[in-house]
């Protein structure tokens, strides 16, 4: 699933829009779906719409990780999904498929 965080506004100026959502991390429901899904990664963006930079966070085993390649290693993080302002992708699995 994406999120849009940018928008035209005529002669090639596009901004960012860094409003806060917030979202489940499990039992998620899609419209027109009647299975549930867990979020199992997200890609977050950043800084401005010319310049910035990613990270992602992944569910593993042992929890939530953050990969950042400025970093060089994965750091254990907190789940996400509460007033985040930085995610623009979301990684989902349907429930009945995550221990399959």
């Amino acid at each position: 699933m994406e999120v849009v965080r940018a928008r035209a506004h005529g002669n090639n100026f596009w901004s960012k829009n860094t409003a806060s959502i917030s979202f489940p991390i499990t039992d998620v429901k899609l419209p027109g779906f009647s299975r549930s899904y867990r979020v199992v990664g997200t890609c977050h963006h950043r800084g401005t719409v010319n310049s910035g930079h990613w990270i992602t966070k992944v569910l593993t085993n042992g929890g939530w990780h953050e990969l950042d390649d400025l970093v060089g290693k994965s750091l254990v993080t907190s789940p996400h999904g509460v007033s985040d302002d930085s995610v623009t992708i979301i990684l989902l699995i349907a429930e009945d498929k995550l221990h399959a």
